[in-house]
């Protein structure tokens, strides 16, 4: 997923959207499509009402990847009356912090 769709989300609408549960949700709303299935390493996604990013690794062949979950949290930052959007990664529970992308 592009948090590039979620941005402009954001900046059209000055709010993040409602949390969307699923990957098909997140195509609807922010019309990008995910990949899933048996052919990717994506288990599920979601996009919280705040506009963090989160997915579930799978089929990685690490335990502590495919067990956790990755997320892009945005910030927003208001400059004469411009809002800039910083984002960054963090791992959720015991994910690997050598796998956690640094931009």
């Amino acid at each position: 997923m592009s948090h590039q769709q979620l941005g402009a989300y954001f900046q059209d609408n000055a709010a993040w959207p409602n949390q969307l549960t699923d990957l098909g949700a997140i195509q609807n709303t922010l019309g990008v499509a995910i990949a899933s299935g048996a052919n990717t390493y994506i288990a599920s996604g979601q996009v919280r009402a705040n506009g963090v990013i989160e997915f579930q690794a799978t089929r990685t062949g690490n335990t502590y990847v495919d067990t956790n979950a990755l997320q892009l949290i945005p910030s927003t930052t208001t400059v004469g009356g411009d809002v800039a959007i910083t984002w960054a990664w963090s791992g959720v529970g015991n994910f690997p912090p050598a796998y956690v992308p640094k931009k």
